[in-house]
C-alpha cells in the first residue's frame, strides 16, 4: 500500500538540490505515514516549493525536529482471495457489525505492518482480532471500510516468506 506513495516521493525528492540523498522511512508518528530528513539537506526556498507541490497532490505535511513528516490518504487496495488465520478472523468480525466507517489510523498501521513483513502483520492482525471482538461484545459498530486493507495485508502476509 505504501510502495506507490514512497515511489512518488522519491521521484519528487530526486529533483531537489540536496547535500546528500535524503532518507525516506516510515514515520514514528501514528498520524503520519512517512518521514524524511530533507529539511536538513536543502534550502528553504526549495523545500517550500516541494511542500506546495506535495499539498497540491493531496499530501499532508508537518515538520518536527528537522524531519518532514508526510501523510496521504491510502487508496483501498484491490485484491481478491480469502486469507487464513488472524486475517480471516478480523474480516469475519468486521462484517458482523458494520457501521463504524473508516479508521484511518488502523489503515496506516496496516500499511506499515505490511512493509515490515509477515511477523508484524500477523501481530497487528492478532491485536485487531482482540480489539474488534471486544467491541463486538459491547455492540459497538466496527470499521467495515477497513475490509479491503485487512484483506490486502493478510493476503500479502501469506505470500511472503
Amino acid at each position: 500500500m505504501l510502495t506507490p506513495l514512497r515511489k512518488r516521493l522519491r521521484e519528487l525528492m530526486a529533483e531537489m538540490p540536496c547535500r546528500r540523498p535524503p532518507v525516506l522511512r516510515r514515520s514514528d508518528a501514528q498520524d503520519m505515514l512517512l518521514a524524511t530528513d530533507l529539511p536538513l539537506l536543502t534550502e528553504e526556498a526549495s523545500l517550500s516549493a516541494l511542500l506546495s507541490r506535495l499539498e497540491a497532490e493531496g499530501w499532508r505535511t508537518r515538520q518536527e525536529r528537522g524531519w518532514l513528516l508526510l501523510d496521504h490518504a491510502l487508496e483501498a487496495p484491490p485484491c481478491t482471495g480469502e486469507p487464513e488465520g488472524e486475517g480471516a478472523c478480523v474480516l469475519r468480525l468486521l462484517s458482523l457489525h458494520p457501521g463504524g466507517g473508516m479508521d484511518e489510523d488502523t489503515a496506516r498501521l496496516l500499511a506499515r505492518a505490511e512493509e515490515q513483513g509477515p511477523r508484524q502483520t500477523e501481530r497487528l492482525l492478532s491485536d485487531l482480532h482482540h480489539r474488534y471482538a471486544a467491541m463486538l461484545r459491547l455492540h459497538l459498530p466496527l470499521p467495515e471500510e477497513l475490509i479491503p486493507y485487512v484483506r490486502h495485508a493478510a493476503l500479502r502476509q501469506l505470500s511472503q516468506p
